[in-house]
């Protein structure tokens, strides 16, 4: 399945927000890091989500982030916001600029627990959307609410734009909500964690994934994908063995993806990595401790020492 058909389809990264020292937003380094995604195998790019500053940003900002990465492929726009009136003229803004489809967030401030204000919440962002596709965003350990089955299929009844399910409660959540929410043909499942990747794809039957780490080892999240979508297509027994070797390596950096500071973890390690544009942050004073960073820095290298020995890195996967 292919972004032509589905946008959250593949391997799609929560694409960070690069700062110039003056605060402002360096749109062009936005582009050029798309850019470096798209030739990774990426193809459709999700902005603004939690890895991308949502909450720091002004919606003149964000307005003009979307309209910009549309304008150069596949973009999924995330709706979190304040409001429900904000998050729908989000939405509203992501189909007149071209997007692809929606990230719907659940109410994150005023009712954040209420069933009933949870259902208005996207429902009218849905409406705001208008056909674009759509998926609902679950993070109980972020927003303090978690979608049941009986409130997804109530609003896919009245919104038929709302196509899957997006769960980044960890590996017992995804099982959950394929077994109770995207287990019809015509509903599916998107991993919204990077630490649990194969168990959402080989267990669950995910048909995406909106990945973190994959900011700064694209190639590596990549060849990830094919492996663990080789071995649930054609039963590669080898394919799902080198998977598993990939992730068990790959997860103390993936491990970031579920902290609160992810944003801080991943800019740092783009520097380390050599993008040096990533090293201002909203709110200026945000920064990980220097033990943190050196714990960071040495799980890096780790891998990379690793990696470039792999003997399956060279596995073909096409």
């Amino acid at each position: 399945m292919t972004t032509e058909t589905n946008p959250f389809a593949g391997v799609a990264p929560a694409i960070m927000t690069p700062f110039n020292e003056d605060g402002s937003i360096n749109f062009d380094a936005l582009l050029d890091k798309r850019k470096r995604l798209v030739q990774a195998g990426m193809e459709t790019m999700v902005w603004p989500g939690t890895m991308g500053n949502w909450s720091q940003l002004a919606p003149e900002e964000r307005k003009d982030g979307v309209a910009r990465l549309a304008a150069e492929g596949p973009l999924i726009v995330g709706t979190g916001a304040p409001n429900t009136d904000m998050a729908a003229d989000y939405a509203r803004q992501a189909k007149e600029a071209g997007a692809s489809g929606l990230m719907v967030i659940p109410e994150v401030l005023y009712m954040g627990s209420v069933a009933s204000a949870q259902y208005d919440h996207f429902s009218r962002v849905l409406d705001a959307g208008d056909d674009l596709p759509s998926v609902a965003y679950n993070n109980p350990p972020a927003y303090r609410y978690s979608m049941g089955a009986d409130q997804f299929f109530q609003l896919r009844e009245k919104h038929p734009n709302l196509k899957g399910f997006k769960e980044s409660g960890g590996s017992e959540a995804l099982t959950l909500a394929a077994r109770l929410i995207t287990h019809s043909d015509d509903c599916f499942l998107v991993v919204g964690i990077d630490n649990a990747l194969i168990h959402g794809v080989l267990v669950c039957g995910a048909i995406g994934a909106i990945t973190g780490v994959g900011n700064v080892l694209p190639d590596e999240v990549m060849h990830l994908w094919r492996l663990c979508e080789r071995a649930q297509l054609t039963g590669d027994d080898e394919a799902w063995r080198l998977a598993e070797e990939l992730d068990r390596r790959l997860l103390p950096l993936a491990d970031y993806d579920a902290d609160p500071r992810l944003v801080l973890y991943y800019k740092h390690l783009l520097t380390l990595c050599g993008e040096q544009k990533y090293q201002e942050q909203r709110p200026v004073g945000a920064t990980l401790s220097e033990g943190e960073k050196l714990e960071a820095q040495a799980q890096l290298e780790r891998f990379k020492r690793w990696s470039a020995n792999w003997s399956g890195k060279d596995y073909v996967t096409s």
